[in-house]
C-alpha cells in the first residue's frame, strides 16, 4: 500500500472545487434563475447573502477536497480508473 500524496489531494481538490463552484453557478443563477425567485417568493424568505453564499462556496471546496481523499484511499484498494472515481462520487452524493 502507498501513501497518499497529500498535496496532490489538496490541489485536485481545489481544482474539483473552482469546477463545482463554477457549475452551481452556472446551475442556480442562470438556468434555474426563475424557479429560484419564484420559491424565494412563494415562501417568503429573502435570496441568500453574499456571507450565506461565501458559506456555501466554502462548503463545497471541503466536499470537493475531501472526495479526492476518499479517491486517493480508494485508489490503492480498487485500482486507478473511472470505477474508483463514480464510487469516491456516489458515496459522497449518499452522504
Amino acid at each position: 500500500m502507498t501513501s497518499i500524496n497529500n498535496s496532490k489531494v489538496l490541489i485536485s481538490g481545489i481544482v474539483a472545487g473552482v469546477v463545482m463552484s463554477i457549475s452551481e453557478f452556472i446551475l442556480n443563477d442562470g438556468v434555474l434563475a426563475e424557479q429560484n425567485q419564484a420559491a424565494f417568493e412563494a415562501l417568503n424568505v429573502p435570496e441568500p447573502g453574499g456571507g450565506t453564499i461565501a458559506l456555501f462556496v466554502g462548503m463545497t471546496f471541503v466536499v470537493a477536497i475531501l472526495t479526492m481523499w476518499l479517491y486517493a484511499v480508494l485508489r490503492d484498494r480498487s485500482g486507478v480508473g473511472p470505477k474508483t472515481a463514480v464510487c469516491a462520487a456516489v458515496f459522497v452524493w449518499i452522504l
